[in-house]
Protein backbone atom coordinates (compact mmCIF):
# COMPACT_ATOMS: atom_id res chain seq x y z
CA UNK A 1 0.00 0.00 0.00
CA UNK A 2 2.60 2.48 0.96
CA UNK A 3 4.95 1.77 -2.26
CA UNK A 4 1.68 2.19 -4.72
CA UNK A 5 0.99 5.62 -2.83
CA UNK A 6 5.07 6.67 -3.13
CA UNK A 7 4.49 5.46 -6.79
CA UNK A 8 1.46 8.04 -7.08
CA UNK A 9 3.07 10.84 -5.38
CA UNK A 10 5.67 10.73 -7.41
CA UNK A 11 3.65 10.87 -10.39
CA UNK A 12 2.02 13.90 -9.28
CA UNK A 13 5.33 15.40 -8.47
CA UNK A 14 6.75 14.68 -12.20
CA UNK A 15 3.69 16.43 -13.51
CA UNK A 16 3.41 19.71 -11.25
CA UNK A 17 7.12 19.74 -12.10
CA UNK A 18 5.80 20.07 -16.02
CA UNK A 19 2.93 22.23 -15.01
CA UNK A 20 5.14 24.77 -12.61
CA UNK A 21 7.95 24.40 -15.55
CA UNK A 22 5.50 26.41 -18.16
CA UNK A 23 3.46 28.21 -15.70
CA UNK A 24 4.24 32.30 -16.21
CA UNK A 25 5.61 31.50 -19.21
CA UNK A 26 4.53 31.69 -22.52
CA UNK A 27 4.28 27.61 -23.79
CA UNK A 28 4.67 26.33 -27.18
CA UNK A 29 4.02 23.07 -28.58
CA UNK A 30 6.50 21.51 -30.26
CA UNK A 31 7.86 17.68 -31.74
CA UNK A 32 9.60 15.48 -30.22
CA UNK A 33 10.93 12.50 -31.27
CA UNK A 34 9.34 9.55 -29.45
CA UNK A 35 11.41 6.85 -30.80
CA UNK A 36 14.59 6.47 -33.41
CA UNK A 37 13.63 7.97 -36.67
CA UNK A 38 15.54 6.69 -39.59
CA UNK A 39 16.21 8.92 -43.06
CA UNK A 40 13.58 9.55 -45.66
CA UNK A 41 10.64 9.26 -43.44
CA UNK A 42 7.79 11.55 -44.76
CA UNK A 43 6.21 14.51 -42.60
CA UNK A 44 3.05 13.48 -42.96
CA UNK A 45 4.09 10.05 -41.20
CA UNK A 46 5.79 11.44 -38.37
CA UNK A 47 2.88 11.57 -36.07
CA UNK A 48 0.52 8.95 -38.30
CA UNK A 49 3.28 6.89 -37.44
CA UNK A 50 4.64 6.93 -33.96
CA UNK A 51 7.54 8.28 -34.65
CA UNK A 52 7.02 11.99 -32.99
CA UNK A 53 4.14 13.50 -30.70
CA UNK A 54 3.82 17.07 -29.73
CA UNK A 55 4.94 18.22 -26.33
CA UNK A 56 4.24 21.46 -24.40
CA UNK A 57 7.49 23.50 -23.61
CA UNK A 58 8.32 27.30 -22.67
CA UNK A 59 8.87 29.61 -25.91
CA UNK A 60 12.21 30.63 -24.10
CA UNK A 61 13.73 27.30 -24.15
CA UNK A 62 13.00 26.36 -27.65
CA UNK A 63 15.08 27.41 -31.15
CA UNK A 64 13.50 29.38 -33.84
CA UNK A 65 13.26 26.37 -36.22
CA UNK A 66 11.51 23.64 -34.49
CA UNK A 67 9.08 22.07 -35.97
CA UNK A 68 5.74 23.06 -33.78
CA UNK A 69 3.35 20.67 -35.75
CA UNK A 70 3.32 19.20 -39.53
CA UNK A 71 1.34 21.30 -42.02
CA UNK A 72 0.51 20.71 -45.89
CA UNK A 73 4.13 22.90 -46.19
CA UNK A 74 5.74 19.73 -44.73
CA UNK A 75 3.44 16.65 -45.14
CA UNK A 76 5.15 15.44 -48.44
CA UNK A 77 8.86 17.01 -47.11
CA UNK A 78 10.77 13.98 -46.03
CA UNK A 79 13.55 13.61 -43.29
CA UNK A 80 17.50 14.07 -44.53
CA UNK A 81 18.83 12.85 -41.53
CA UNK A 82 18.13 10.16 -38.80
CA UNK A 83 16.97 11.20 -35.21
CA UNK A 84 17.26 9.63 -31.92
CA UNK A 85 14.36 9.14 -29.03
CA UNK A 86 14.10 12.26 -27.12
CA UNK A 87 15.56 14.87 -30.17
CA UNK A 88 13.43 17.75 -30.98
CA UNK A 89 12.81 17.92 -34.57
CA UNK A 90 13.98 21.15 -36.38
CA UNK A 91 12.08 22.43 -39.77
CA UNK A 92 15.36 22.67 -41.79
CA UNK A 93 15.93 19.15 -41.39
CA UNK A 94 12.90 18.18 -43.60
CA UNK A 95 13.68 18.73 -47.22
CA UNK A 96 12.39 17.94 -50.20
CA UNK A 97 12.38 14.20 -51.75
CA UNK A 98 14.78 15.72 -54.85
CA UNK A 99 17.33 16.93 -52.04
CA UNK A 100 17.44 13.60 -49.78
CA UNK A 101 18.60 10.08 -50.73
CA UNK A 102 16.95 8.30 -48.54
CA UNK A 103 13.07 6.87 -48.84
CA UNK A 104 11.61 4.53 -46.26
CA UNK A 105 10.18 1.25 -48.38
CA UNK A 106 7.37 -0.09 -46.57
CA UNK A 107 7.15 -3.25 -44.77
CA UNK A 108 6.25 -5.85 -46.86
CA UNK A 109 6.89 -3.96 -49.61
CA UNK A 110 9.95 -3.30 -52.37
CA UNK A 111 10.91 0.00 -54.55
CA UNK A 112 10.54 0.25 -57.96
CA UNK A 113 11.12 2.82 -60.64
CA UNK A 114 9.43 3.52 -63.51
CA UNK A 115 9.57 6.26 -66.49
CA UNK A 116 6.93 8.11 -67.18
CA UNK A 117 6.09 10.92 -69.04
CA UNK A 118 4.50 14.55 -67.75
CA UNK A 119 1.34 13.43 -69.09
CA UNK A 120 1.65 10.26 -67.59
CA UNK A 121 2.07 11.32 -64.15
CA UNK A 122 -0.79 13.80 -64.33
CA UNK A 123 1.22 16.57 -65.55
CA UNK A 124 4.11 16.87 -62.90
CA UNK A 125 0.85 16.78 -59.82
CA UNK A 126 2.50 13.13 -58.81
CA UNK A 127 5.10 14.08 -56.33
CA UNK A 128 6.65 12.00 -53.38
CA UNK A 129 4.04 10.81 -50.86
CA UNK A 130 0.97 10.71 -53.46
CA UNK A 131 -0.66 7.92 -53.82
CA UNK A 132 -1.70 6.65 -57.34
CA UNK A 133 -4.11 4.49 -59.32
CA UNK A 134 -2.24 2.66 -62.18
CA UNK A 135 -4.09 1.86 -65.20
CA UNK A 136 -3.04 -0.33 -68.08
CA UNK A 137 -3.59 -0.34 -71.53
CA UNK A 138 -3.70 -3.82 -73.62
CA UNK A 139 -4.43 -6.01 -76.62
CA UNK A 140 -7.73 -8.06 -76.43
CA UNK A 141 -6.18 -11.91 -77.00
CA UNK A 142 -8.20 -15.33 -77.80
CA UNK A 143 -8.21 -18.04 -76.18
CA UNK A 144 -5.16 -19.37 -77.98
CA UNK A 145 -3.52 -16.02 -76.63
CA UNK A 146 -3.14 -14.74 -79.85
CA UNK A 147 -3.92 -10.98 -80.28
CA UNK A 148 -7.38 -10.40 -81.83
CA UNK A 149 -5.92 -7.72 -84.50
CA UNK A 150 -5.90 -4.07 -83.34
CA UNK A 151 -8.61 -4.56 -80.82
CA UNK A 152 -7.70 -3.66 -77.36
CA UNK A 153 -8.55 -1.87 -74.24
CA UNK A 154 -7.41 -0.26 -70.83
CA UNK A 155 -8.46 -0.51 -67.38
CA UNK A 156 -7.88 0.17 -63.51
CA UNK A 157 -4.67 -2.48 -62.80
CA UNK A 158 -4.01 -1.18 -58.89
CA UNK A 159 -4.57 1.28 -56.62
CA UNK A 160 -3.61 3.03 -53.61
CA UNK A 161 0.28 2.52 -54.72
CA UNK A 162 2.59 4.91 -52.56
CA UNK A 163 5.02 7.31 -54.64
CA UNK A 164 7.93 7.37 -52.94
CA UNK A 165 10.34 9.30 -54.90
CA UNK A 166 10.32 11.52 -58.34
CA UNK A 167 13.56 12.27 -59.95
CA UNK A 168 14.34 13.55 -63.91
CA UNK A 169 15.51 10.95 -65.59
CA UNK A 170 19.12 10.27 -67.24
CA UNK A 171 18.11 10.28 -70.93
CA UNK A 172 17.15 14.62 -71.04
CA UNK A 173 20.01 15.37 -73.44
CA UNK A 174 17.93 13.51 -75.96
CA UNK A 175 16.32 16.48 -78.12
CA UNK A 176 14.27 13.81 -79.94
CA UNK A 177 13.04 12.44 -77.26
CA UNK A 178 9.92 13.36 -74.89
CA UNK A 179 11.37 14.17 -71.48
CA UNK A 180 10.67 11.61 -68.89
CA UNK A 181 10.65 11.86 -65.18
CA UNK A 182 11.60 8.31 -62.79
CA UNK A 183 9.02 8.08 -60.74
CA UNK A 184 9.54 5.07 -57.79
CA UNK A 185 6.66 3.27 -56.41
CA UNK A 186 6.30 0.99 -52.82
CA UNK A 187 4.70 -2.75 -54.48
CA UNK A 188 4.48 -5.75 -53.46
CA UNK A 189 5.85 -8.54 -55.23
CA UNK A 190 2.59 -9.14 -57.70
CA UNK A 191 2.16 -5.35 -58.36
CA UNK A 192 5.70 -5.32 -59.61
CA UNK A 193 4.90 -8.51 -61.61
CA UNK A 194 1.97 -6.56 -63.09
CA UNK A 195 3.74 -3.21 -63.13
CA UNK A 196 6.74 -4.81 -65.17
CA UNK A 197 4.53 -6.17 -67.51
CA UNK A 198 2.29 -3.34 -68.00
CA UNK A 199 5.57 -1.41 -69.06
CA UNK A 200 6.51 -3.86 -72.00
CA UNK A 201 3.08 -3.75 -72.81
CA UNK A 202 2.68 -7.55 -72.76
CA UNK A 203 5.47 -7.94 -75.09
CA UNK A 204 8.43 -10.71 -74.44
CA UNK A 205 11.69 -8.80 -74.94
CA UNK A 206 13.73 -10.34 -71.82
CA UNK A 207 13.44 -6.98 -70.65
CA UNK A 208 14.88 -6.89 -66.65
CA UNK A 209 13.84 -4.71 -63.86
CA UNK A 210 15.10 -4.26 -60.83
CA UNK A 211 13.37 -3.87 -57.70
CA UNK A 212 14.90 -2.23 -54.47
CA UNK A 213 14.57 -4.65 -51.62
CA UNK A 214 14.51 -4.19 -47.78
CA UNK A 215 15.07 -6.59 -44.70
CA UNK A 216 11.32 -6.55 -44.32
CA UNK A 217 10.70 -7.08 -48.15
CA UNK A 218 7.78 -10.46 -48.31
CA UNK A 219 8.98 -12.00 -51.80
CA UNK A 220 8.50 -15.33 -53.18
CA UNK A 221 11.02 -16.91 -55.89
CA UNK A 222 8.46 -19.52 -56.62
CA UNK A 223 5.66 -17.19 -57.56
CA UNK A 224 3.69 -18.34 -60.57
CA UNK A 225 3.92 -14.43 -61.93
CA UNK A 226 1.89 -12.29 -64.53
CA UNK A 227 0.69 -13.53 -67.74
CA UNK A 228 -2.04 -11.71 -70.20
CA UNK A 229 -4.91 -14.26 -68.50
CA UNK A 230 -4.27 -13.16 -65.08
CA UNK A 231 -3.20 -9.76 -65.41
CA UNK A 232 -6.38 -8.36 -63.59
CA UNK A 233 -7.05 -10.58 -61.54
Amino acid sequence: MLAVLGTALVLMYVKGADRRAVEGKQGVDVLVATKAIPPGVLGSRLVADGYAKSVRMPAQSVPDDILRSVGPAEASLVLSSALKAGELIRRPLLVTPSASQYFTVPKGKLAMTIALSDAQRVAGYVKAGSKVAVFAAYKLLDAKGAPRGEAGGARLLMSDIDVLSVGLSGNKDKKDDEATTLVTLAVTQQEAEKIVWGTQGGKVDNALYLGLQTDASELDPNSPGVSSFGLFR
